[in-house]
């Protein structure tokens, strides 16, 4: 629990700041860029939607990791208590990478970033 609030508070909320930033500037800057879920999602209060719609992908990325794998927190991810829990080697060793995608891909970009950061300085 430790670990993850510090990693959020750190990384995360200034990771997905931004994020908003940079694509809420470009949204501004780009007339061709404009389509209506843009719109919503940087415009001048869209950053609450932003939030919103991270928060919506967190939970059901944790709901299906605890409906599928875990079992452990019923009470929170309600939605996802009736999933079947997966018994099939095969089928977990193809559900868990899976799940991990949106943790692998952050960790991809994340290393493009600093890489690109390093070659600017440099």
């Amino acid at each position: 629990m430790a670990f993850t609030t510090l990693n959020v508070v750190s990384h995360g909320i200034p990771y997905m700041a931004l994020v908003w930033f940079y694509e809420q500037k470009k949204f501004t800057g780009w007339k061709s860029y404009r389509t209506q879920f843009m719109k919503i999602t940087f415009s001048k209060y869209g950053v609450l939607s932003f939030i919103g719609l991270l928060i919506l992908f967190a939970y059901v990325e944790e709901g299906l990791w605890d409906g599928l794998i875990w079992k452990e927190h019923v009470s929170v991810f309600r939605i996802f208590a009736e999933l079947p829990s997966i018994k099939s080697d095969m089928l977990l060793a193809l559900t868990v990478p899976f799940l991990a995608l949106p943790q692998s891909t952050h960790y991809v970009l994340d290393g493009f970033i600093w890489r690109m950061r390093k070659q600017k300085e440099a």
